[in-house]
C-alpha cells in the first residue's frame, strides 16, 4: 500500500492499515493478519502508549459511525480497548479505564482477563455491586457445569460481597464450595470454614 493510497483512504481504511502497517513497522514487527495478538499490545505499551490510546478511539468512532460493520472489527476493538484501558489505568485515571473496559467486555463477556480488568475498574470507581456482579456470571457458568469453576472468580466475589456487607450472599457461596469439597489447591477449606464462622456472628 502506498503513500497515495493510504491519504486518500475513508476512515475505516486507516482504522485497518494504521495499525497493520504503521504500528507495526514503528516497532519493526512481522506484518500479520488484522487483528493483532494481545501479545504485540502488551509489548507496546511501555514505549508506545500514545499509538494504542489514538487507534482505541479511532476504532471507538469508527464503530459508531458505522454499526453495521462493527462485527468485522470487533475483536481489533476489544483488543484495543483492553489495551488502553490497561494503559490509563495504570497512569491513575479510573474512570477512563472504565470506559475502555466497558467496551472490550461488550465485544467479548466470557473473556476473564477482561472481565476482571472490568470489574477491578468498576470497583476503583465506586462501583463494588457492578463488580460482584462480573463475577457472578463466572459462578453461573460453573454452577452449571463444574469444570468452568474459575476460583479467582468465586473468591473476588465473595470479598466483594463482603465489603459491601452482604453477608447472606457471602455464606450461600461459601456453603457451596464447601459442600463440594474441592480440592485444597483450589480453596483452602480451613479459610472457607472461617468466613463461614465469622459471617455467622454478623447475621
Amino acid at each position: 500500500m502506498n503513500e497515495q493510497s493510504k491519504s486518500d483512504s475513508p476512515q475505516d481504511d486507516f482504522v485497518f492499515f494504521a495499525f497493520r502497517e504503521e504500528f507495526l513497522r514503528q516497532h519493526d514487527l512481522p506484518q500479520q493478519p488484522c487483528p493483532v495478538r494481545m501479545s504485540v499490545l502488551e509489548e507496546s505499551l511501555a514505549n508506545d502508549s500514545l499509538t494504542v490510546t489514538k487507534l482505541a478511539d479511532e476504532c471507538i468512532l469508527y464503530t459508531r459511525q458505522q454499526a453495521d460493520r462493527k462485527g468485522e472489527i470487533s475483536t481489533l476493538l476489544e483488543r484495543l480497548c483492553h489495551a488502553a484501558g490497561i494503559i490509563v489505568g495504570r497512569a491513575g485515571d479510573d474512570q477512563r479505564a472504565r470506559e475502555y473496559f466497558t467496551i472490550a467486555h461488550d465485544c467479548d463477556p466470557l473473556n476473564y482477563q477482561i472481565a476482571t480488568d472490568y470489574a477491578l475498574s468498576l470497583s476503583n470507581t465506586g462501583d463494588m455491586a457492578a463488580a460482584a456482579a462480573i463475577f457472578e456470571k463466572f459462578i453461573s457458568c460453573s454452577l452449571a457445569d463444574w469444570q468452568y469453576l474459575i476460583p479467582h472468580a468465586w473468591t473476588e466475589a465473595i470479598k466483594l460481597h463482603y465489603w459491601q456487607k452482604n453477608y447472606h450472599r457471602v455464606m450461600e457461596l461459601v456453603e457451596i464450595l464447601l459442600a463440594k469439597k474441592l480440592e485444597p489447591s483450589q480453596f483452602s477449606r480451613d479459610n472457607l470454614i472461617a468466613i463461614a464462622d465469622d459471617i455467622r456472628k454478623k447475621i
